[in-house]
């Protein structure tokens, strides 16, 4: 079995590299929201062969293992468009 170390604070997963690249046929993908729904999607999204890699906005604790939490207000229409757009979700 597999174990995560999880620290406070932490950002990113534990697959989560700035440099990494996308492989062909994965698209990354924004999931908006913070509660135990989310955290759930982010799972199953993540394990799919065809996920590049999981962004969470705002995310929880639980989030963090999975893909990245983002610093962004959900209820900000630009905000997230400008994200979406900055990274290719």
């Amino acid at each position: 079995m597999r174990r995560l170390a999880i620290s406070a604070g932490r950002q990113r997963g534990p697959n989560w590299s700035r440099k990494k690249r996308r492989a062909p046929g994965t698209i990354d993908i924004l999931l908006l929201g913070s509660g135990g729904r989310e955290h759930a999607l982010a799972a199953k999204l993540a394990a799919s062969p065809r996920c590049g890699r999981p962004y969470i906005a705002p995310g929880n604790g639980g989030t963090v293992a999975v893909g990245e939490n983002v610093a962004l207000d959900e209820s900000d229409p630009a905000a997230v468009a400008g994200f979406a757009r900055e990274t290719g979700c």
